[in-house]
């Protein structure tokens, strides 16, 4: 009994497909939409490149692939694929991993504007922010989280991190009513009424 033969071929094979998936990668969603919603002024024509297919002529902006002529293209238009993603673009903005960062608790370094280039730093600058950069519409100040929106925030107000360090904020809640009048100092109730 020995080894499979054909180990070493498999592993050349996935080598060759990881190599080859990286020569070929495609824009990221949130890249690819920042380019849809460019105006068309802005968008530049394509120009002739021998490396790609059909000299970089025929191109679908949504998938961010060349094509080899324009029939293939056009029914590459017709592919649920192709309509699926034009969908996904026309909705809301994908994630960026800006976005992952501030839903991960990770946030902005503090180093000052002046070490941020100039475009992240004009990022976290939306409308709705505060002065602090990097602190949104939902964030939760007592665990210094930042979250993307209101439902990641109530999740996360329902962890046993957070209700622990509001129980160590809050302290130790009083017994009863009796109990908070006579560690303030007021006494008993029904004797200082009457």
């Amino acid at each position: 009994m020995g080894r499979c033969p054909t180990r070493k071929v498999k592993k050349r094979r996935l080598s060759h497909k990881t190599a080859r998936r990286d020569k070929f990668e495609v824009k990221g969603d949130d890249l690819v939409y920042t380019e849809l919603r460019k105006p068309e002024t802005e968008i530049k024509p394509l120009q002739l490149d021998e490396d790609l297919p059909g000299m970089g002529q025929f191109y679908c902006l949504h998938c961010d692939r060349y094509f080899s002529n324009a029939s293939v293209r056009d029914d590459h238009f017709k592919t649920k694929k192709h309509k699926k993603r034009v969908n996904m673009m026309m909705g809301q903005a994908p994630h960026s991993q800006l976005d992952a960062d501030l839903a991960g608790g990770m946030g902005m370094p503090d180093n000052g504007p002046k070490l941020m280039s100039n475009l992240v730093f004009t990022e976290l600058r939306k409308p709705e922010t505060e002065d602090l950069p990097g602190m949104g519409q939902f964030n939760c100040l007592l665990c210094h989280r930042n979250f993307s929106n209101a439902s990641v925030m109530d999740y996360h107000f329902k962890t046993k991190k957070h209700k622990k360090r509001v129980k160590k904020i809050e302290g130790p809640a009083p017994h009863s009513q009796l109990d908070a009048d006579l560690a303030g100092g007021m006494g008993m109730p029904e004797l200082m009424s009457a």
